[in-house]
């Protein structure tokens, strides 16, 4: 509860004054989505059988979505990752095609599918940084680093780091990023109390 209210705290003392919009805080954070086998309910084992083995059952597939959603709660456009060394590891080409129609987009990390600090790099470079540009034309604000906006996402360690944290800071000078404290997510992190349960239940 105390960690939380610090968080509280962190967040008024940084939008009152800088007079941040609403439109400009951002909470994001990452769900790992499994996949299983595929396939159909149906099976050649003998009726009544107690164990049925199922080919590639034990096989955990799956992908990160890094997901952001606004406070006036429009949730923005979503990013995949997949592990993988090149392209060849993404869905297939019209899948693709289909998804990045609708502004999605799909990374991939050689060592794992969860983010890293190049998969990170490019959800601000190609979803966050536009949303801005977006937001600023659209409510008819300075268009300079007095404009800020606020980027509020859990203590994971990727995004704790200081290789992300100075790129972040040396990059988007109109940007503040505050963190979710540890054991706080569940709580007081609205992605992870709210859409993501939805999300999850939609794929």
């Amino acid at each position: 509860e105390d960690q939380c209210e610090r968080t509280f705290f962190q967040l008024v003392y940084s939008i009152v004054p800088h007079d941040i919009h609403p439109s400009s805080m951002i909470n994001a954070d990452q769900p790992m989505i499994y996949m299983g086998p595929g396939g159909t309910q149906y099976t050649y084992a003998e009726k009544g059988s107690k164990q049925v083995s199922l080919y590639g059952l034990e096989e955990k597939c799956g992908f990160t979505s890094f997901l952001a959603v606004m406070v006036e709660g429009l949730v923005l456009d979503i990013q995949s990752i997949w592990c993988g060394k090149t392209a060849a590891s993404l869905p297939k080409c019209l899948a693709w095609t289909a998804a990045k129609a609708v502004c999605h987009i799909f990374s991939w990390n050689t060592n794992s599918h969860w983010s890293n600090v190049p998969t990170i790099q490019e959800f601000f470079e190609q979803i966050i940084k536009p949303h801005r540009q977006k937001m600023i034309n659209k409510q008819h604000l300075p268009n300079s680093a007095s404009t800020k906006s606020i980027i509020f996402f859990d203590c994971w360690q990727v995004h704790r780091s200081s290789d992300m944290l100075d790129w972040l800071k040396t990059i988007y000078d109109w940007l503040i990023t505050i963190l979710v404290r540890a054991r706080c997510t569940g709580v007081f992190q609205p992605c992870d109390v709210g859409l993501q349960h939805v999300y999850k239940h939609i794929i």
